[in-house]
């Protein structure tokens, strides 16, 4: 049960704030008339003009209570709504508190859950004794709040942090990817103009041979030519003598020719041998890895560590040795339907309105079902961080997870 109140009541704000713009006199109102409230009464529950506030601290019945100027609110809680029931058993008032579980609990509660605690007591025993012998706990809010904007403001700087990294980073690997890609271009424009250079040389190589080879062929067709005429046209002793002096003539050709190509070859095979660097990066699947190193900074550990503590002596009020006259459950079974506690009625609810509404997150409807458009009232954070909140068009409750994403819903009547 402990835990159960320990839970974080959250309420839908903006959609109550109609209601919270009237900030008018409620006794001049209903006497018809409308005139501007300057402070709240917190006994009372209502909103007092100037001239009103007079006649109730003159009045005996209301001098003892406290009034709150509503301009000294402005852009902080306006009015605070508090409820008095137990949301597990039906409406029971809160009437006792177990002192063990720092728990406010009803009859049920009690006699459930609490059966065998030693240290139970009356609500408004707990509420007088404490209240008088503590401190509001102002200091301890203020510091909450304190170390919590450090923990914000660590968290906004490992977000700046890590966005400024991520850009060093992205800029190094482009910067060493540009530079490799440089490297490369320059050994490539090296191998190409040496490529260039040997296969020039191998072509004037295989030139001055087919020069000489030219010149042989064209001495062999025109012998050939020369053959062909003096068989139509000479006779057999002139076309003798032609014969042995061409034979003798393309012979010397022959020799010229051969002394000059016999060892100059005419094939060139060209094999690329590619470093083994080169032959690497095409085996590449990745420039590079990223390795990340997470810490938690020492700010924002100190900050955790101490509003564990605060909560904890925010907790501690009322603390068991407040009461030197505690009351075991056992002790209180037999008079608790006798109990005679005055309480503020449990109906009774203010509105709540803060100066400032931030949207953590934001969830389309089409997601979340429903025949109607959800109408989110208000709803609780579990002891796992779920959010569990209430949709009254559909009659129905949202469940949303620590990081505020749908999960599911549970159908109510009633």
């Amino acid at each position: 049960m402990g835990d159960m109140f320990s839970k974080k009541m959250i309420s839908l704000l903006p959609l109550q704030h109609s209601r919270l713009m009237s900030n008018f006199c409620a006794p001049c109102q209903r006497g018809k008339e409308s005139n501007p409230a300057e402070v709240t009464c917190t006994e009372c529950d209502e909103k007092l003009c100037k001239q009103c506030r007079i006649c109730h601290e003159r009045n005996r019945a209301s001098a003892t209570h406290r009034l709150v100027s509503i301009s000294g609110n402005v852009g902080q809680l306006c009015d605070v709504k508090v409820y008095e029931i137990c949301h597990e058993h039906n409406g029971k008032p809160l009437d006792v508190y177990c002192v063990d579980h720092s728990a406010m609990c009803c009859s049920i509660c009690v006699s459930v859950s609490h059966r065998q605690c030693n240290n139970v007591k009356p609500m408004e025993d707990v509420i007088k004794k404490a209240m008088a012998r503590q401190s509001s706990g102002e200091t301890e809010w203020k510091e909450l709040t304190e170390e919590t904007k450090k923990m914000l403001d660590e968290d906004d700087l490992g977000i700046k942090t890590l966005n400024v990294k991520e850009k060093e980073v992205s800029a190094e690997m482009t910067n060493r990817i540009q530079k490799a890609k440089d490297k490369l271009d320059s050994l490539n424009a090296r191998f190409q103009s040496d490529l260039a250079d040997k296969c020039r040389t191998y072509r004037q190589q295989l030139s001055s041979r087919r020069k000489y080879v030219n010149t042989f062929n064209i001495n062999a067709e025109n012998s050939h030519l020369l053959m062909s005429r003096s068989d139509q046209q000479l006779s057999d002793r002139h076309r003798f003598f032609v014969r042995e002096q061409t034979k003798h003539q393309i012979s010397g050709h022959y020799r010229r020719m051969d002394q000059n190509t016999k060892n100059e070859p005419n094939r060139f095979d060209i094999t690329l041998k590619l470093k083994a660097t080169i032959d690497e990066i095409m085996k590449m699947t990745t420039a590079g890895n990223v390795d990340v190193t997470s810490t938690l900074s020492p700010v924002s550990q100190n900050a955790d560590g101490r509003i564990g503590s605060l909560i904890g002596t925010l907790f501690s009020t009322p603390s068991a040795t407040t009461f030197d006259d505690s009351t075991s459950t056992s002790d209180l079974m037999g008079s608790l339907q006798h109990l005679t506690v005055q309480t503020t009625p449990v109906t009774t609810a203010v509105d709540v309105w803060t100066g400032s509404v931030s949207c953590v997150h934001t969830v389309n409807t089409s997601t979340l079902g429903g025949e109607d458009t959800p109408w989110m009232m208000g709803g609780i954070f579990t002891d796992n961080n779920e959010l569990l909140i209430t949709d009254y068009h559909n009659r129905r409750l949202l469940l949303f997870d620590d990081k505020y994403s749908y999960r599911r819903e549970y159908k109510v009547n009633g």
